[in-house]
């Protein structure tokens, strides 16, 4: 998942950088990397809420087995 987020935001930069070598200096730079940028802290906050916070601080380690008697699921 990392390497694949990795090539993401390096071609980005690539062509972020390659459109601001083509345009002229009247319009704005686009902001593409720090989309990339924030997309993979989304994903890690994400997951820091699920693993930390859910599982280990609030001890929230609800399954379907949890809910249903062991004899009514398969395997």
């Amino acid at each position: 998942m990392a390497a694949i987020i990795a090539v993401l935001i390096y071609r980005a930069a690539k062509r972020h950088r390659e459109g601001l070598l083509g345009q002229t200096r009247t319009l704005p730079a686009t902001s593409v990397p720090l989309l990339s940028a924030a997309a993979v802290l989304g994903i890690g906050r994400g997951g820091f809420a699920d693993g930390i916070v859910l599982h280990q601080i609030l001890q929230w380690h609800e399954m379907l087995t949890n809910k249903v008697p062991p004899y009514t699921v398969l395997s």
